[in-house]
Formats: structure tokens, C-alpha cells, sequence
């Protein structure tokens, strides 16, 4: 059987990137192929800003507020619980290849052990999030064997990146792909090779294969508007959130980003959140809201009404809201983005049959395109044999 070997995100615990790690696996291992997460150690760019310790204690009571800040050891105790989770789930679901690679020297020996390589999903092609583009290009891989699925930019533009060499890189992968249609734009302004554009991984993967990955004895309300919000509830969105409830006589859970949100949950008797916790919270929810990428994704994946609530434009998660509004607009959901601008009239139901068409549709294309690069790349690749 050909061996692929994967370049992705996959050791953060966060719920997209270790979800998307394992869909992307999976829809290769389906296709007859056994694939391989290349366990690489990534160099992340540092671009928090150093505070002053003004600055730092008024982000512990921002974060916390004052009641909270009692409650900080179980907060911290949650917190492991959560690592512990993610950890179990990669060892359970991501199927690694042996060894560490921490250079693109040492990738490069890795051309001995696989037939092909893909690249992809997640922002593993945003100049903001690594130090290594180049091994996410898969500047290691020999000619012929570089497959792109679905890598995103996280961005609508390059400018201001001169300093890295974005035409070599993209004229150099073999099969070409972006899961933004702006990213397909990008592309364009790089190369004259065709690209398509493809789906996030998670959505690959039919919904009775995620239900099989739930946490089935997770303890959770009987109904519940599910909130999974980076940074927290804006103050503008709360009354919205609880009206929500509300009407639909449900309890509030968050999935926690935060202190304050671990605080809420533990008040609330919700146990910590793992990745197979996290689809059961989507799987069980009346209604979501999320400004998630990947919050989205399984709001459409379980067909749960949902809201995505415009980002604060100014924090350092702001800049990657593209990636957000070009799925809504891909799949015809623009109408379920709101802002603190926004006139809002809330409409709890929403037909998903236009939106299914557009998912399956999708998915075949994808895999199609993923199918047939595999296997032109994988018969390039046993010529090196």
C-alpha cells in the first residue's frame, strides 16, 4: 500500500487543528492509501507584545473578573484535565509516523519512506503563524510527489511579505488547491497552474464516522445553546445569547477560551472539553454561536442553527476573519454573521437543504481532486524507488 505522508498542524491544543489533523488522515487513509501525520516540531513566531505590569493585571481581571479570579485553581485544575484530553486524542486518532523532524534537512530524508506528501488543511500557509513556510510548501518533497489540500492563508492578501519567496513556493507544488476563495485568488497573482478549490477536511468525513469519535457518556444539559467564542462573549453579543436560550428554554455552554469561561462551566457543573467532547457539544446543541472557523464547520456538518459573531477587529485573532466570511459566502449563510452593527432580528431555524447540495457537491469535488492527485503523485513517487 503507497504511503503518504502529511504536513500539517496537529500538536496545539486547539480543537480545529487537532480535528482537521485527523479528517484529513482519514479521508486519505479511505482512499486506499496509508497515511502518515509527519510528526515535524514546527518553530511558531512569537508576536505577542511584551506588557508592563499595569498592563498584565489589568488582563487578570479582564480575563477573570473579580469573583473569578477565587476560583483560579480550579480553573487551573480544568485546564489539565483539557491538555490530558487532547493528548488521549492524539494518541487515539492521529495516526503518526515515526521519529521527529525538526529541519528541512531531516524531511528531506523522509522521501525514502513516502510515495507522496500532502500539505494541508488549516492556516499552515499564513506568514503570520510559522517561521517554516518552506516545510509547508513541501520545499523538502522531490518533484512530483507535493500535494496542497486545502492549505489556507488565513489572509485575502499577501502585501507586505516581499521577504518571502511566495512565487517559488507556490509554482512548485505539484497539485495545487486553497479552501478559501480568496486564497484561489492569491494563487492566481503567483502561478499560471490551475488551482481548486476545496473544502476543510472535517467536512470529508460523513457525520456517522464523527458520531462514532464522540464522547458518548459526556455529561451535558438535556437542551443548551452551545457558545464557542475565542476572547469571550463581546459585551454586545450577551443580551442576544440569553434571549437566545431563552426562547428555546435552554442552558447556556460555553466551550472555554478563556478564564472567565472555564469559570462559567465550573459554576455550571460542565466537565472539561477534549476534541471527542467538543463534536458531542455540536452534535447535541439547539442553536451555536461561534466566531470559530471550525465552530462554523461543524454548525454546518450537524446542521445546528448557528451565528458567527463578528471578531474584535483589533486583537491579534481579528486579522483571520476572511476565512470566516468566504465560507459564509460559499455557502450562502452570509445572512447568519452579525456584529455590535448589526440590526438584528434572531431567526432560530434554518433550511439546510440548499446548504447539504452545496457540502456534498463539494465533498465529491474534493475528493475527486484529492483522489486523483494522489495517485498521479504517488506513481510519480515510486519512480524514486
Amino acid at each position: 500500500m503507497k504511503k503518504v505522508g502529511i504536513i500539517t498542524f496537529h500538536e496545539s491544543d486547539n480543537y480545529g487543528t487537532c480535528l482537521q489533523a485527523y479528517a484529513i488522515s482519514s479521508a486519505i487513509s479511505n482512499l486506499g492509501y496509508t497515511a502518515q501525520i509527519i510528526p515535524y516540531v514546527r518553530s511558531i513566531k512569537n508576536i505577542e507584545l511584551k506588557h508592563s505590569t499595569t498592563e498584565r493585571i489589568k488582563y487578570v481581571f479582564q480575563n477573570y473578573g473579580v469573583t473569578d479570579i477565587m476560583l483560579r485553581n480550579k480553573i487551573y485544575a480544568e485546564q489539565v484535565k483539557r491538555t490530558k484530553l487532547f493528548s488521549s486524542f492524539r494518541n487515539l486518532y492521529l495516526p503518526y509516523g515515526d521519529g521527529k523532524y525538526t529541519t528541512v534537512r531531516e524531511l528531506e530524508n523522509s522521501n525514502a519512506i513516502y510515495d507522496a506528501y500532502v500539505c494541508g488543511s488549516d492556516m499552515i500557509w499564513s506568514p503570520d503563524r510559522t517561521d517554516d513556510l518552506a516545510v509547508y510548501f513541501l520545499q523538502f518533497a522531490q518533484k512530483g510527489k507535493r500535494v496542497a489540500y486545502s492549505p489556507s492563508f488565513g489572509c485575502s492578501s499577501l502585501e507586505g511579505y516581499a521577504d518571502i519567496p511566495f512565487e517559488k513556493y507556490i509554482s512548485e507544488i505539484d497539485y495545487l488547491s486553497c479552501r478559501e476563495t480568496s486564497g484561489i485568488d492569491i494563487l492566481r497573482n503567483y502561478t499560471s497552474s490551475y488551482a481548486t478549490h476545496t473544502i476543510d477536511p472535517t467536512l470529508l468525513i460523513e457525520q456517522a464516522e464523527w458520531n462514532n469519535i464522540a464522547q458518548k457518556t459526556y455529561n451535558h444539559p438535556d437542551k443548551y445553546v452551545l457558545v464557542y467564542l475565542f476572547e469571550g462573549i463581546p459585551t454586545w453579543a450577551r443580551k442576544t445569547i440569553r434571549n437566545a436560550a431563552k426562547y428555546m428554554n435552554a442552558e447556556i455552554v460555553e466551550i472555554p477560551m478563556i478564564p472567565k469561561q472555564y469559570a462559567a462551566n465550573i459554576r455550571r457543573g460542565i466537565p472539561a472539553i477534549g476534541p471527542e467532547e467538543f463534536i458531542t457539544l455540536f452534535q447535541n446543541a439547539e442553536m451555536v454561536f461561534t466566531n470559530s472557523y471550525h465552530g462554523l464547520m461543524f454548525s454546518l456538518l450537524y446542521k445546528k442553527p448557528f451565528y458567527v459573531i463578528e471578531r474584535n477587529t483589533t486583537s491579534s485573532w481579528g486579522r483571520y476573519e476572511d476565512r470566516l466570511l468566504s465560507a459564509l459566502r460559499y455557502f450562502d449563510c452570509t445572512n447568519r454573521y452579525i456584529s455590535k452593527d448589526t440590526n438584528f432580528v434572531a431567526d432560530f431555524d434554518m433550511d439546510f437543504d440548499y446548504v447539504n447540495t452545496i457540502i456534498n457537491n463539494s465533498r465529491e469535488m474534493s475528493l475527486n481532486y484529492l483522489g486523483n492527485s494522489l495517485q498521479k503523485a504517488t506513481e510519480i513517487g515510486a519512480r524514486y524507488e
